[in-house]
C-alpha cells in the first residue's frame, strides 16, 4: 500500500514500478516482468523494494531545479532540501523533533490477480 519515500519495485530484477511519493498507495501491473521472467519456466518470483536515500534525492533535485530557493532557517537544517520530497516534513526535522528521513514500506503488500493465470 505505501512506500516510504523513494523506491524501485522489481520483479527477478525487472523494474515494475518506482514510488517518489509518500502520500499515494502504489499499484503496479507486474504482467510484462513475469512474462519475461516465466521465459525460463520458473515457478517463483523474487519482488524486491529497493529504497534510496530521501536526503541524497532531495539534494538531486536540488541540484536540477532551476530557480532561485530561500534560505531554510536554522532549526531546519538537519536534512535540507526536504521541500523536494513528497513525505511528511515534520519526519525531517522540526523545531520540536529530530530529523529521522524515514523510509519503509507501511500497510500491506499484496498480490492481485486481475485475469486467468494462463494468461500470462
Amino acid at each position: 500500500e505505501g512506500l516510504q519515500v523513494i523506491a524501485n519495485v522489481t520483479i527477478d530484477g525487472i523494474l515494475v514500478g518506482r514510488a517518489e511519493s509518500d502520500f499515494k498507495y502504489w499499484e503496479f501491473d507486474i504482467t510484462g516482468a513475469l512474462r519475461q521472467s516465466r521465459a525460463g519456466n520458473k515457478s517463483s518470483f523474487l519482488l524486491e523494494v529497493r529504497f534510496e536515500s530521501s536526503p541524497n534525492f532531495a539534494q538531486t533535485k536540488y541540484m536540477e531545479y532551476t530557480m532561485t530557493q530561500p534560505d531554510c532557517p536554522a532549526y531546519l537544517e538537519d536534512i535540507p532540501h526536504r521541500n523536494f520530497i513528497r513525505a511528511e516534513q515534520s519526519s525531517f526535522g522540526w523545531d520540536w523533533g529530530p530529523a529521522f528521513a524515514p523510509v519503509g514500506i507501511f500497510g500491506n503488500v499484496t498480490l492481485k490477480l486481475l485475469a486467468q493465470p494462463n494468461s500470462v
